[in-house]
């Protein structure tokens, strides 16, 4: 007996299911089957509430550089144009 596999991908998980196929390709036994769950990145959090997302830290600190940087910029170009002005 031959066997075929078929396979789901979802967000947070993976399932599968392998079945035995005839001659003329029809399903005639059902073979094996599961899911594996994947956590969903989330921090654990109090019940009843999602937690934030473990990439949040990340994301806070890069923004707050972002936002450093380009406060620098707008600086720097205000005062070539105050140079330049009064020159």
């Amino acid at each position: 007996m031959k066997w075929s596999l078929g396979m789901e991908i979802g967000c947070n998980g993976l399932g599968w299911w392998a079945y035995g196929i005839d001659k003329k390709g029809d399903i005639v036994a059902s073979l094996d089957g599961g899911v594996r769950l994947f956590p969903d990145g989330r921090e654990p959090s109090s019940p009843g509430h999602i937690g934030d997302s473990k990439a949040l830290i990340r994301r806070r600190a890069r923004r707050a550089r972002r936002n450093r940087e380009r406060r620098k910029l707008r600086i720097r170009a205000l005062v070539r144009n105050i140079m330049s002005a009064s020159m």
